[in-house]
């Protein structure tokens, strides 16, 4: 029985931009540029506007604080989600490497049982030649 060949390995790189959900939103994307980059830039000004509007309007102030604590709170469960997509990736590529070495060890244990087989024909040979004098009828 033949031991089964190497899986080649996952690839560990996420694709963290859908454009399935931005082309049912009707907005653009803002560019090349990293979601966290942009949403602490979003942050940023939210909290600024936050304190400019707290004297003149209360009840704005709270809404925009309480949209500024939701986007942390999604900044923050993204970045948890993106760490546990890496450590599935890793145990993935760690259960591919080990269920290789299995198969490879396998292989070098049959190709060893092998070359031991061939070693001792060949040591049997030495210690016991064959006889070459063929005995013949005597008529």
């Amino acid at each position: 029985m033949r031991p089964p060949r190497p899986k080649p390995k996952p690839k560990t790189e996420f694709d963290t931009s859908s454009d399935s959900e931005l082309d049912e939103c009707s907005y653009e994307s803002c560019g090349e540029g990293k979601p966290s980059r942009c949403i602490k830039t979003l942050l940023v000004q939210a909290r600024g506007a936050e304190e400019d509007r707290r004297q003149d309007d209360p009840e704005l102030a709270a809404l925009l604080q309480a949209l500024c604590d939701h986007l942390e709170q999604y900044q923050a469960q993204g970045t948890q989600l993106w760490k546990a997509k890496v450590k599935l990736a890793s145990a993935r590529e760690q259960a591919t490497k080990v269920s290789n070495l299995q198969g490879q060890t396998n292989r070098y244990y049959n190709k060893i049982q092998a070359l031991e087989r061939k070693l001792f024909a060949a040591d049997m040979r030495l210690r016991f030649p064959p006889d070459n004098t063929k005995k013949t009828k005597r008529t």
